[in-house]
């Protein structure tokens, strides 16, 4: 699970995100422009709905910045989704 996670958190659209910490940190001066929290992109409200896996029939619980898909908890951590997207 702690891979699964550190693997979405890696994904290029929270960039900002990561760099904030180094900014807040004092280590860098540079602020970073606007950004979304992984919370705020895997866990909001679209997220809730059929799973997006190819013949899987579960709830989605979470929203795979890779991909784009609503993915339930079976296939993104169980089975570990790892798309190439």
């Amino acid at each position: 699970m702690i891979s699964q996670s550190y693997w979405s958190i890696c994904c290029p659209i929270f960039q900002e995100w990561r760099y904030y910490a180094w900014y807040a940190g004092g280590y860098v001066d540079h602020q970073p422009p606007e950004f979304d929290k992984p919370t705020d992109v895997c866990f909001n409200r679209r997220v809730y709905g059929p799973c997006e896996i190819s013949g899987c029939n579960r709830l989605s619980m979470v929203f795979c910045g890779y991909c784009s898909k609503k993915i339930c908890f079976q296939q993104f951590i169980v089975d570990c989704h790892r798309c190439t997207n």
